[in-house]
C-alpha cells in the first residue's frame, strides 16, 4: 500500500511539475511583466526601427482576457514558442509578399507614434511576431491595440503603430487568414 502512495505521490508530482513549466509564461502574460524594461523614450526609436522584410513571422495564441480559456488550453497542451515572454503558435502565418509589405511598413519611421500608457483593451497581446535574420531585430505586434514592442540585442522599445499603419496590418492579417481557410 505504501509503495502505490509513493509512486502516486511520484506521479502526481510530475504532473504539477509539468503544468508549472508549461503555465509558467502565462503569468508574465497576464501580469504585463514580460514588458518590464522596455523603454518607451520616442526620441531613441530610430535605433530600433528594422530594415528589410522579415524572414519569419509566428502568430499569437489566443487573447489572455477575451478568450481565456482558449489561451490557457493553447499555453499548456499545443505546441507554441516562447518569445520575449510572448507565446506563439509554430510555423509560418504569412505568405512572402504579405512579409514584405509588413517590412515595409515597420521599416518605415513614419509608421510609429509614442506609447502613450496601457491600453484599455485588456493589455498588450503578442498577434504577430516577426525576425529579421539578417540583423537579428524583432518585432512583436499587438493588432488589438495597434501597440508595437521592437527588440534589437535584447533592449526593447514599446511604442504605438499609427492607425494607417495599424489598419494595414489589420488588412494583412485578414487576408493571411482567409488564406489559411
Amino acid at each position: 500500500m505504501k509503495k502505490k502512495l509513493r509512486i502516486f505521490q511520484i506521479v502526481l508530482a510530475a504532473i504539477m511539475a509539468i503544468v508549472a513549466f508549461r503555465a509558467y509564461p502565462g503569468f508574465g502574460i497576464v501580469t504585463h511583466t514580460n514588458l518590464r524594461g522596455s523603454m518607451t523614450d520616442f526620441p531613441q526609436l530610430s535605433q530600433f526601427i528594422p530594415s528589410g522584410t522579415p524572414s519569419e513571422s509566428n502568430l499569437g495564441i489566443p487573447h489572455q482576457f477575451f478568450e481565456s480559456s482558449d489561451f490557457w488550453v493553447s499555453l499548456l497542451f499545443t505546441r507554441r514558442s516562447i518569445r520575449h515572454g510572448h507565446a506563439f503558435r509554430p510555423g509560418e502565418w504569412l505568405s512572402i509578399a504579405q512579409r514584405e509589405e509588413v517590412g515595409t511598413l515597420l521599416s518605415d519611421p513614419s509608421s510609429y507614434d509614442s506609447w502613450m500608457g496601457e491600453a484599455m483593451c485588456g493589455g498588450f497581446h503578442a498577434d504577430f511576431y516577426f525576425r529579421w535574420m539578417d540583423s537579428a531585430d524583432e518585432a512583436i505586434v499587438c493588432l488589438g491595440c495597434g501597440e508595437v514592442l521592437l527588440i534589437r540585442s535584447g533592449k526593447k522599445f514599446r511604442c504605438t503603430l499609427k492607425s494607417s499603419t495599424h489598419d494595414k496590418l489589420i488588412e494583412i492579417s485578414k487576408e493571411a487568414e482567409q488564406a489559411a481557410s
